[in-house]
């Protein structure tokens, strides 16, 4: 029953990583992204077929890595945009991260903790 209730939080968390990963092109009304945004997008699709699909015991490490992975990616965004800082001439278009990055954050961080709880309850 257990095991049940971390694959839902380890689908829901996939799910508010693709959240994340496409609401910058919800928000800008374009479909222009950066390489990192489009590799979260497809880590946190896989991370939601692989957990709904196949929910084994090897399956999950592939899931767990996979949300490691939209994790990193958001983490980078919004620790670049920290240490760069904006722009010295203020753009048109707002270049920080957006919530978008905080979102996949927290999405992958949810996958991660989904599969991790599951294999400790093992």
């Amino acid at each position: 029953m257990s095991s049940e209730r971390y694959r839902a939080a380890t689908v829901a968390g996939g799910a508010i990583g693709v959240l994340g990963s496409v609401l910058p092109w919800v928000a800008a009304g374009v479909f222009e992204l950066d390489v990192n945004s489009v590799y979260a997008l497809v880590a946190s699709a896989l991370v939601v077929v692989v957990a709904v699909g196949y929910w084994t015991s090897r399956s999950r490490y592939v899931v767990g890595a996979l949300a490691g992975v939209v994790a990193a990616l958001a983490l980078e965004a919004i620790t670049n945009f920290a240490s760069s800082g904006p722009p010295s001439v203020v753009p048109a278009v707002d270049t920080g991260p957006g919530i978008g990055a905080y979102v996949a954050l927290l999405g992958g961080a949810l996958a991660l903790a989904g599969v991790a709880l599951d294999v400790l309850a093992d």
